[in-house]
């Protein structure tokens, strides 16, 4: 991470100052320029460090506060990997765990959702059927009934498949 021109420029700022306070009176021209010249070239050196292209970083070691052998430390290690994997995993656990949630509760709502297109559909059916009943009975009308296409056999095992898709228990 490279830090913002701000807080390089403060920090820049703060160096200068730092230097300046611990500068006696009896410092001469030249030295003041030579340190300038120092930080215009840490600058310079930082500047062409933070364009460069970021290497493969090290692992950070994990040392124990308390000093221990080489085999205790490299068992301190190995239980200190060993809990930071079961941390990880518990926390990879409940997010599949989480993300079930959201699903059955999309699946919920998807089938509330079918279920009253269903019901729809059929009290639109029925009320054509009223309609075309009470053309028959009535005799001719001005507006031409509109025939629902009749549904096979096959879109009625179809429709029953998906019926029981939908209805199944998760």
């Amino acid at each position: 991470m490279t830090a913002s021109p701000e807080t390089a420029a403060n920090a820049r700022k703060r160096r200068r100052d730092i230097i300046c306070s611990q500068r006696s009176s009896t410092h001469d021209a030249a030295v003041e320029s030579e340190i300038s010249t120092a930080l215009v070239k840490k600058r310079r050196v930082s500047l062409e460090k933070a364009t460069e292209p970021t290497k493969k970083r090290v692992q950070m070691r994990y040392d124990p506060e308390v000093p221990m052998s080489k085999e205790e430390a490299a068992a301190w290690r190995r239980e200190q990997r060993r809990k930071r994997n079961r941390e990880s995993a518990a926390a990879s656990r409940q997010r599949q765990r989480d993300r079930i949630a959201e699903l059955e509760e999309e699946l919920d709502e998807w089938k509330a959702k079918y279920s009253l297109v269903l019901e729809k559909l059929k009290n639109l059916e029925e009320h054509q059927q009223e309609q075309q009943q009470s053309q028959h009975e009535g005799g001719a009308s001005l507006v031409s009934p509109v025939s629902s296409p009749n549904i096979s056999p096959q879109m009625e095992k179809q429709q029953q498949h998906l019926i029981e898709m939908i209805s199944r228990p998760a």
